[in-house]
């Protein structure tokens, strides 16, 4: 029975004072019920929201939260009445604009899949326009409205999320969405007295499935500017958008969302978004004044040629990522570029960026980003993050500073986890974990290899150098990276950060890559060193081997400030005494590490402490891993009357041997505890008398 029969039969029996049939003898009708009985049936909550609606003979927009299972189906704020009541009639959008002799009592549920959804009729409209979504308006001009809350399902409008990314088939969505962006102004929202934004407005939310998108700077047209709004989806890779507007067909502007001084606090939650070409752009954020905060949550990016582009001269600033993901950035793509030097506060916590082969951020202007957790894999010749002011207007002195705390960068193939080039700017980089992982492991330098320009090798195994063919060659001792007499014209070094501008503070944390400095052949005079690395650093590579400076670098530094200095660090190698005792020259100033100082006595005694004949040779033992910097000893009872020796296990290697002195000191040794044989340290005399005093051993 179609809804026009369904409404004459009830009117008839009612006219008629017949009684009218229940729900089973009406096709797809609820049985009439007083008004007593729906207020019973929806309970006390439902009675207080609906005193001043339904019982009127008029139902405005009602607000509610939703219960636990319908809101699984309709989603949050929608306001669901029972379906067992007199007053709703089972309908669909298609005969809603056929009905032209609508009843005020009544509520219109559209089954229309994906659509579906309370209407009432508003007798009082007779200007507003169908948008297939919360207003339909029928042939007669009746207009019926949707009852909602606070979300704006694309789905109402007839959004369908049918694309299949294998074979590029789907229904845009275009429509759809913008019906829904048009449908937020007409929604009733106070206004600020701030600058005059909007707030309140519902949420826009796409549903579960894939949506094609193919139009261009969505937002950028609102005729007010709105506070708050958000756009949310199901969760990513439940929620997926993929975005298909090519560079080539539609030009540079090919944005998915333009913020033009529009939106203030704008958030996106649990969507994965997908440029279809790699050429595609997601949102253009520009200010004059007004715009800022930008939000988002649990959301992926995939394939786009630029993410986020920052411009303008005013606040673009507080802009958070919280739980999201970056992935396969193609070459030549920015995600998040910075042009804008009053936008400052960036923000990410817990991101990943994966493939990286373009520069994942850039700052021209602007700066103060915080970095929390997360790991970046930049490849092939992709850079994590990017900084150039080389003006010195951009990057502010008090706005160029850029903290990563506990991130893990991933450096593989020939790409960089930091380029430098900018006066003002301050890196921090604490407790990270700074390794080399590039993905050629198998490809050491071999003698007799033929390489290809392009291809790549390393020396020095997990943590070595890596290097990039620059000429086709076959590879002998001429030619071998580093030490051979031609090796510049065959290979090119590669670096995973570069430093021409700005400076590095690396704290805690390891570090295995390789830094090119190129401050170099200038005198330094900044208020720190270009390159620090402190804090309990684990170096996995000699400090030689950790910084290079491109030219060699020969000019002594001002002021005593080095450019690259490396204090109270750990090392898990072996390293070469020039790492300590690195002077002015070279571009280094001073280099230490953190040290451990052990005294031993050889008795217990007062009087005693320095072995003698009678003792023989007694030992000690230093923890494995330790290197030993320098041996000493200090007699408290006169000149030792004879030699005292401080020898390693096996009497092999001589750490002191000094005769009739009161103290003495061995110099760096670099000795280093790889064994548990080692560990012993033997110290023997040829002095007949037991002195008092004891024996110091400094190691790292």
């Amino acid at each position: 029975m179609s809804i026009h029969e369904q409404v004459s039969e009830k009117e008839e029996r009612a006219t008629k004072g017949l009684a009218v049939p229940a729900e089973t003898e009406l096709e797809n009708a609820a049985s009439p019920i007083s008004r007593r009985k729906l207020l019973a049936s929806i309970g006390v909550t439902g009675m207080m929201l609906t005193a001043g609606t339904l019982l009127t003979g008029r139902l405005n927009h009602v607000h509610a939260k939703q219960s636990s299972v319908m809101g699984s189906v309709y989603g949050e704020g929608v306001l669901h009445l029972p379906k067992d009541t007199n007053l709703i009639i089972v309908t669909t959008i298609s005969e809603l604009r056929l009905l032209n002799a609508p009843i005020d009592q009544f509520l219109y549920f559209v089954a229309d899949t994906g659509q579906e959804g309370h209407f009432y009729y508003d007798s009082a409209d007779a200007a507003s326009a169908d948008n297939n979504g919360t207003i339909i308006v029928s042939s007669g001009g009746c207009r019926y409205k949707r009852v909602f809350q606070d979300e704006l399902h694309v789905n109402w409008f007839g959004a369908k999320a049918d694309y299949n990314p294998a074979t590029d088939v789907g229904t845009p969505c275009d429509d759809a969405l913008q019906a829904a962006i048009d449908a937020l102004e007409s929604y009733t929202l106070p206004t600020y007295s701030n600058g005059g934004y909007r707030g309140g407005v519902p949420k826009i939310v796409f549903g579960s499935g894939n949506y094609l998108l193919t139009g261009k700077k969505y937002l950028s047209d609102i005729s007010v500017a709105l506070r708050g709004l958000k756009i949310s989806g199901r969760g990513p890779y439940s929620t997926n958008i993929f975005y298909k507007c090519d560079e080539a067909a539609n030009g540079t502007d090919n944005y998915l969302f333009y913020n033009n001084n529009r939106l203030r606090d704008f958030s996106v939650e649990g969507i994965n978004f997908t440029g279809v070409t790699g050429t595609e752009r997601f949102l253009y954020y520009t200010s004059t004044g007004t715009a800022s905060s930008t939000f988002f949550f649990d959301c992926t990016w995939n394939v786009f040629k630029i993410g986020i582009f920052f411009t303008g001269a005013a606040n673009t600033s507080e802009n958070r990522f919280h739980n999201c993901r970056i992935k396969a950035m193609p070459e030549g793509s920015i995600f998040y570029q910075c042009d804008n030097a009053q936008s400052v506060n960036h923000g990410f916590v817990n991101c990943d960026f994966e493939g990286i082969r373009g520069t994942a951020l850039k700052f021209t202007k602007g700066g103060i980003l915080n970095m929390i957790g997360g790991s970046m894999i930049p490849t092939e010749r992709g850079v994590f993050l990017h900084i150039e002011d080389t003006a010195g207007t951009g990057v502010g002195a008090q706005n160029g500073i850029f903290n990563l705390f506990a991130v893990k960068p991933e450096i593989r193939d020939a790409a960089k986890f930091i380029f430098l080039k900018a006066h003002s700017a301050d890196v921090n980089l604490s407790d990270c974990s700074m390794l080399v992982g590039h993905n050629f492991s198998t490809q050491e330098w071999a003698s007799g290899t033929g390489y290809t320009v392009g291809s790549r090798c390393k020396l020095g195994g997990v943590y070595g150098r890596a290097y990039a063919c620059i000429q086709a060659h076959t590879a002998d001792s001429s030619n071998k990276p580093q030490s051979g007499a031609a090796w510049k014209t065959c290979w090119e070094p590669l670096y995973e950060m570069e430093i021409e501008r700005g400076t590095v503070t690396v704290r805690g944390g390891r570090i295995s890559y390789t830094t090119k400095v190129a401050y170099a052949n200038a005198s330094y005079s900044g208020p720190r060193p270009l390159l620090t690395f402190s804090d309990r650093c684990l170096l996995l590579k000699p400090v030689s081997d950790l910084v290079e400076f491109v030219p060699s670098d020969s000019i002594t530094n001002s002021g005593s400030i080095p450019k690259v200095c490396a204090t109270d660090c750990r090392s898990g190698i072996d390293f070469n005494p020039v790492d300590v005792t690195l002077n002015a020259t070279n571009g280094f100033y001073h280099t230490t590490f953190q040290t451990h100082n052990v005294v031993f006595r050889s008795s217990p005694d007062q009087n005693g402490g320095l072995p003698s004949t009678a003792d023989g040779t007694v030992s000690m033992k230093l923890p494995k891993g330790a290197t030993i910097l320098k041996v000493g000893f200090v007699s408290e009872g006169g000149n030792v009357n004879g030699v005292l020796n401080v020898t390693n296990y096996n009497d092999t290697v001589t750490f002191l041997s000094a005769s009739n002195t009161g103290s003495a000191e061995g110099a760096g040794l670099w000795y280093r505890i790889d064994s548990e044989e080692k560990r012993t340290i033997r110290l023997s005399s040829t002095d007949t008398t037991r002195r008092k005093g004891f024996v110091h051993i400094q190691y790292v």
